[in-house]
């Protein structure tokens, strides 16, 4: 879009003023600056391009980022039209990654140049970067014509840590070979007991030893190892503005959770219930992971739904009653212990992974409200420790333990 400036506009009133004074005076002592102007603006408007195009091409690097990451983004710009004396370059970047991108540079017909910037990612969450604004300008400023390349979207993954294998039993598994106990015979590698032979038992595992002495044929059983579905809900609900360390903490803490569950050989899925709602169905691999994490990565306060309401209904399509389903939640609501309630009735192994709360000391007053929050919260987790496991968890506490102690 071409416009003119206020320059313009400055020397346009300035030719006319000369004009007026040559027609009311008929002097020519004012015709000389006046064709000096008239002069300067003509060649202006000479030199500025006539066509122009000009081929935009913006990468960010590298794909996947991490809280600390640095992110390098390059623009590669080609002149297809007129050469360009004056290419102003403006590039809008979100005040979390850092400061905007501004560059000055002149484009010959045909020429192509790389300009190359660095971000750093400070917190997890999606960012902007760009639009992108150019601007062809004259020498003096009188004429721009702005063009405008839409933004691009990053996404900062929140961290994550892995801590090992940890023992899993579980009454529902699927049909895949993996670590988790199963709670009922099959086949397996861990001795469980033995029986009488029935009709359809496999003949290689008749133990020889017990039927000589009892005269029966004794079949050995195992406990089939398999792998299992887990679904990970990670509730905001009570939270406030100036809570948005608790969010962080909940957030790499299912996020390590998932990735061990994950690396044990198990399908993961996940429930973000906050300011946004997100749902995976369960499944493997590492781009799964990365679709969790992205999820995970907009997590933030607030929440219009109550999760009972969606507890209700949502499990079912994505898990087998008897499955274990865990709870990443401050327990600040009531209706998080109901939510647990529904799921436990509803045949679900639930464990509640609730995160330590810190006391600010800003003043008597926000104390106050916390501690009031607190009590509030002891006596959530009183209620729904009558029906389900919970486990306490800081940042400084090792996942493995809390994994041990979810899933024992």
């Amino acid at each position: 879009m071409k416009r003119i400036t206020y320059r313009f506009v400055v020397l346009l009133v300035a030719e006319l003023t000369l004009l007026i004074m040559i027609l009311l005076d008929r002097s020519p002592i004012y015709l000389t600056p006046l064709l000096f102007l008239l002069f300067i603006h003509l060649g202006l408007f000479l030199t500025f391009p006539d066509k122009i195009e000009i081929g935009v091409k913006r990468d960010i690097y590298p794909k996947i980022i991490f809280p600390g990451d640095e992110i390098f983004v390059r623009l590669s710009l080609t002149n297809k039209g007129d050469g360009i004396d004056i290419l102003k370059i403006y590039e809008n970047v979100d005040n979390d990654l850092g400061r905007d991108f501004r560059a000055i540079i002149s484009l010959a017909h045909g020429e192509s140049i790389t300009l190359e910037y660095s971000l750093k990612a400070v917190k997890r969450g999606r960012y902007s970067v760009g639009p992108l604004n150019l601007e062809i300008r004259d020498p003096m400023g009188l004429v721009i014509e702005s063009l405008e390349v839409k933004h691009d979207d990053i996404v900062i993954l929140p961290g994550y840590e892995s801590h090992g294998w940890v023992e899993m039993k579980s009454s529902v598994t699927g049909i895949w070979p993996g670590n988790v106990i199963g709670t009922r015979k099959g086949d397996g590698l861990e001795f469980r007991s033995v029986k009488e032979y029935s009709y359809g038992d496999q003949l290689r595992r008749i133990n020889w030893k017990l039927t000589s002495k009892y005269d029966e044929l004794m079949i050995n059983e195992y406990e089939a190892e398999k792998v299992t579905d887990v679904i990970l809900i990670l509730d905001t609900s009570g939270l406030v503005k100036g809570d948005e360390y608790i969010v962080d903490v909940e957030v790499n803490a299912a996020a390590s959770i998932l990735y061990s569950l994950l690396r044990m050989g198990n399908r993961i899925g996940i429930i973000t219930h906050g300011a946004t709602r997100k749902w995976l169905m369960p499944g493997f691999g590492k781009s799964h992971f990365l679709r969790i994490l992205e999820a995970l990565s907009t997590v933030d306060i607030g929440s219009v739904i109550p999760l009972s309401n969606i507890v209700e209904r949502l499990p079912r399509l994505m898990l087998k009653p008897g499955a274990s389903i865990l709870i990443v939640s401050p327990l600040l609501s009531i209706d998080t212990v109901k939510s647990a309630y529904i799921l436990r009735m509803d045949g679900y192994r639930v464990s509640i992974i609730s995160p330590f709360l810190p006391l600010p000391e800003d003043d008597e007053k926000t104390m106050l409200m916390n501690k009031i929050r607190n009590i509030e919260r002891i006596n959530n987790i009183l209620w729904a420790s009558r029906f389900h496991k919970i486990i306490l968890y800081s940042e400084y506490i090792s996942i493995r333990e809390v994994l041990k102690e979810a899933l024992k």
